[in-house]
């Protein structure tokens, strides 16, 4: 309320939106008695916490500690001065939180895991981060390399958070792509980047929306290269994508 009492942009009313929203979440944990990241070593969610539910299991590989208190650093230094800012400089503060790392930096990337099957949820962290936290638990193997059943591609695809080695470190059978075209994302270059990494191997891309540059790019890519993919989108009407591994389901 005090943002828009200040007449801010819709940029920054919607960070402090999410500031807000988090700390009413605080808020009704601490009012229902219940206990916040119970089982963590530190706290909070950090890489090195394991969780397990049945038998589905879930390895924070991301953040790290050091992650999570430069978060919180950034919330003490910048938003207390945002009310004294001109919009263009709260703007350009707030764009430094969130395309400058340290929010995207922060997110939570676990391994999730069941009958075998692994799935690696990266939110928008870095991809070099990403690989740094598998390295740390001991995930990779000796080419340095992780294979999964699914990755959900970080920050929807943006081609300022992966690269060709990444995706030749981090293999897949399904990418997951969600994004709606908003901010460009999935970037061509993300693409590009998986495609080559991968050469003719056989996998599937998922993707959360239809959108003409996807279909334009594969259409490229496939006239101009030897590739061997499957491309599959969230139907019309679908509020969900169903990423099929072929194991019984058991509810």
């Amino acid at each position: 309320s005090g943002a828009a009492a200040a007449a801010f942009d819709s940029h920054t009313l919607k960070m402090a939106a999410g500031v807000g929203q988090s700390l009413r979440l605080r808020d009704k944990v601490n009012e229902l008695g219940i206990a916040a990241n119970a089982g963590t070593a530190s706290g909070f969610v950090a890489s090195g916490d394991r969780f397990s539910i049945g038998g589905f299991s879930m390895r924070i590989i991301r953040p790290s500690k050091r992650q999570l208190e430069a978060l919180g650093e950034v919330f003490d230094d910048e938003n207390p001065n945002l009310a004294s800012m001109t919009a263009s400089d709260r703007r350009t503060a707030m764009a430094a939180f969130t395309d400058g790392s340290v929010a995207n930096l922060a997110s939570i990337v676990f391994l999730a895991q069941q009958n075998g099957k692994r799935m690696l949820l990266t939110g928008d962290a870095r991809g070099d981060h990403i690989l740094a936290g598998l390295a740390d638990a001991g995930l990779l193997n000796s080419s340095g390399r992780i294979d999964l059943d699914i990755l959900k591609v970080p920050h929807h695809g943006s081609d300022r958070n992966v690269s060709t080695s990444f995706f030749k470190k981090v293999r897949a059978d399904h990418y997951v792509f969600s994004a709606d075209g908003a901010h460009d994302n999935p970037d061509d270059a993300t693409l590009a980047m998986l495609t080559s990494a991968r050469g003719s191997q056989r996998y599937t891309m998922w993707f959360t929306h239809r959108l003409r540059s996807i279909e334009r790019f594969v259409e490229r890519d496939r006239r101009e290269n030897t590739r061997r993919y499957t491309v599959n989108y969230r139907g019309s009407g679908w509020t969900s994508l169903w990423v099929d591994l072929e194991e019984e389901l058991d509810y």
